[in-house]
């Protein structure tokens, strides 16, 4: 069965194929990929396309033969995609995740070649705690400006009702 597709183009993604023949491409179109196998695509993101769709189990795969172009991409058709993408809640989120990601990371590769500044064997691990969470929030700060260009704001943390929800690192007095 044969469905047809019409939308602005999102995208258009080219990657090797698996059996090392010619590149492969895929179409994104209101958040959805299309195969287009080998073949590529006529037209360019932002252009208003339709097109026959079969399913292969989970994967959707344009019937390249009846592409149309209903519409050449606008200023205004691009500036919608790229506006819908920058406004998706979810990228706050995997920015926070990726900003955190990376400050931990710098933060163990200093730590390893103990190269963390004020940091010595000889502080309590209240004291190493401490410093250590102060710089790795510090660079989570750095990180989501540069990436962002939005100042971080740190999640608020919930109210504590009881000492068995109290987190860990707080009941040791480190946090």
């Amino acid at each position: 069965m044969t469905d047809t597709i019409t939308g602005v183009v999102a995208g258009i993604k080219s990657f090797p194929s698996t059996t090392g023949g010619k590149a492969m491409y895929s179409v994104t179109i209101d958040g959805k990929f299309y195969g287009f196998g080998n073949d590529v695509p006529r037209f360019e993101t932002g252009d208003e396309v339709s097109f026959g769709v079969t399913q292969k189990g989970k994967y959707f795969n344009a019937v390249t033969s009846s592409v149309k172009v209903l519409g050449k991409a606008t200023a205004d058709s691009v500036a919608k995609i790229t506006t819908a993408a920058a406004n998706d809640p979810r990228q706050k989120t995997i920015a926070r995740q990726s900003t955190l990601n990376s400050a931990l990371a710098f933060v163990t590769l200093a730590a390893s070649l103990e190269s963390i500044p004020g940091l010595t064997k000889t502080m309590k691990p209240e004291e190493r705690f401490q410093l250590l969470e102060a710089l790795v929030m510090e660079k989570v700060a750095d990180y989501y400006l540069t990436s962002t260009g939005t100042a971080y704001e740190p999640v608020a943390e919930p109210e504590v009702t009881s000492a068995e929800t109290v987190p860990l690192a707080r009941a040791a007095g480190w946090g």
